[in-house]
């Protein structure tokens, strides 16, 4: 079944018999999306083509995106912590987009180059016209090929462009944390796959907490679904027969799988987790307990919740939600948001926090039906965050109304050596 607009995770869902391979999982594609006049824009004039298109990412039609790692003389650009955004893997020959994004700075940097390895291992190469030096950076590269752009106007399109520039800079700050805001969203997504696929499994979703037998807690969900994750040598790593912390279980705590890192929260030096869930009473993740024995442990990871559970939907449940770094949470460690004594309130020292995106405080969400919402002040609220929060709460959930906010356009002329870019703002 195909999972709402905001969502690219498609999970096979409680009707499906057969467990899928781990191999095999993959975001399915996008349906091709609807566009207006005012989003896409293209025209040609002699030679040159130019393209207006809206900052969304329907449209601009992100590949994927990495770190910066090196550049070599004849322009082999390596970027580390690739994660694929798009329906398709890369196809070699095909030109794409490349974009680095300064942190930090109102400016950025447009060329354009070729796959020349596959992603592996979460490391590709693409191939510049040449080694440039805009791009010597450890900053976010970003990789797209917008809808309705075709080979021959990639063909013309060439050198790279300096976006920057003091009247665009609120646009290229935008862009910078459309782009972090996408992996981010991504990771969430990730999740919501794994866990779809350990319910495909297991039956049931991965229990938030599984506590051992001296009813400390010894076990997070966030390592349970490694194998999902493609950390499967990192799970064999971890010894379940061992709490956490264990001196046996900390060289495992402290590789941090990046999908548990959110880039909105900028470096991630100490290892920290940036995703929690919520379990307890009025949590959709429940807790286990397990004598410490491997057998025991097997019965304890197929008594989480199952879809029958979420009796307000799995659209309107959140499961996972992010927290800042400044809660000290290691990412094997089993510390969640318990609903025992309430739904906390935003900012509180056992609660969710907020991330600053476009000058709007936001709490990105991870709902049990695997799309991800940013969730404005009208909807962090305590009230509105409980009737989010509880799986079977029996209420009326209805959305707010969404303002309407101006939309920046990146505008590319391919005209050769005469090639240019830019970003706008529109109140339009």
């Amino acid at each position: 079944e195909e999972a709402p607009a905001e969502s690219v995770v498609t999970a096979s869902g409680e009707t499906e018999k057969d467990a899928p391979a781990i191999s095999t999982v993959a975001i399915e594609p996008h349906p091709a999306p609807e566009v207006s006049v005012s989003e896409l824009e293209i025209e040609k004039k002699g030679d040159a083509f130019t393209v207006r298109i809206a900052d969304e990412e329907r449209l601009m039609n992100p590949v994927g995106g990495g770190i910066f790692e090196s550049l070599s003389e004849e322009g082999e650009l390596t970027l580390t912590d690739w994660q694929l955004r798009g329906a398709e893997e890369p196809q070699k020959e095909k030109e794409y987009f490349v974009m680095s994004i300064i942190p930090r700075q109102s400016f950025a940097y447009l060329t354009k180059g070729t796959f020349s390895k596959s992603p592996l291992d979460g490391r590709t190469t693409l191939k510049l016209a040449k080694k440039y030096t805009e791009f010597e950076q450890p900053t976010p590269v970003v990789v797209f090929r917008p809808l309705g752009v075709t080979d021959e106007f990639m063909a013309r399109f060439e050198g790279v462009i300096d976006l920057g520039g003091a009247e665009e800079g609120d646009a290229l700050e935008a862009a910078r944390q459309a782009a972090q805001m996408t992996q981010s969203r991504n990771n969430l997504k990730q999740i919501a796959l794994a866990m779809h696929n350990y319910l495909d499994i297991n039956g049931c979703f991965p229990p938030a907490i599984i506590y051992g037998p001296d009813n400390k807690p010894w076990h997070s969900w966030r390592v349970l679904v490694l194998p999902y994750l493609e950390q499967q040598n990192l799970y064999e790593a971890y010894d379940f027969t061992q709490p956490w912390d264990s001196d046996a279980n900390k060289a495992v705590m402290e590789q941090l799988p990046s999908v548990y890192s959110d880039p909105l929260r900028g470096e991630n030096e100490e290892g920290y987790t940036h995703y929690i869930a919520f379990t307890g009473k009025d949590g959709v993740l429940t807790s286990t307990g397990f004598d410490g024995t491997t057998e025991d442990l097997q019965e304890a990871m197929k008594s989480g919740s199952r879809f029958q559970d979420i009796k307000d939907g799995t659209s309107n449940t959140i499961a996972v939600v992010t927290v800042s770094p400044e809660k000290k949470i290691a990412w094997t460690e089993p510390r969640d948001i318990d609903t025992s004594k309430g739904v906390p309130v935003v900012g509180v020292e056992d609660g969710f926090d907020t991330v600053e995106v476009g000058g709007k405080l936001v709490v990105l969400a991870l709902f049990c039906d695997g799309s991800v919402q940013s969730l404005g002040p009208d909807r962090f609220g305590p009230v509105f965050m409980k009737m989010l929060v509880t799986p079977s709460g029996g209420e009326i959930i209805n959305t707010p109304e969404v303002t309407k906010k101006p939309m920046t356009y990146l505008i590319i002329t391919a005209d050769g050596e005469n090639s240019s870019a830019k970003m706008e703002k529109s109140e339009e």
